[in-house]
């Protein structure tokens, strides 16, 4: 059985960066992805997305390399914790850009 892979974004104004990142991690497994919600990119970025969170889902969902794709249901900079319960991935993977110094305790993340 594949390993389930996760990663996590916003995804607005989706292009080939995103495609190639999720190319590359679905080298690792099935690859499901979570989707910042429009009020996460409000309070994240300070400004509404440019595309609303359904439209980017749907793009989201019809790459390739993507088994499945959620709309993530937390807020802030670990709105995918919900989806993670959810997904329960083997592997999380987070891209140059996603890094973060903020720890999620109680987590072998």
């Amino acid at each position: 059985m594949k390993k389930k892979v996760f990663v996590s974004g916003c995804y607005d104004l989706l292009h080939s960066g995103h495609v190639e990142f999720f190319q590359q991690a679905s080298r690792y497994g099935d690859l499901y992805v979570g989707i910042g919600s429009d009020a996460t990119y409000l309070e994240y970025k300070h400004r509404k997305p440019m595309f609303p969170q359904e439209e980017r889902l749907f793009m989201v969902k019809n790459i390739k390399a993507v088994k499945d794709a959620y709309i993530n249901e937390g807020s802030g900079v670990i709105d995918f914790l919900p989806t993670l319960d959810k997904v329960k991935p083997d592997v999380f993977v987070v891209n140059a850009e996603g890094g973060s110094d903020y720890h999620l305790a109680g987590t072998d993340l």
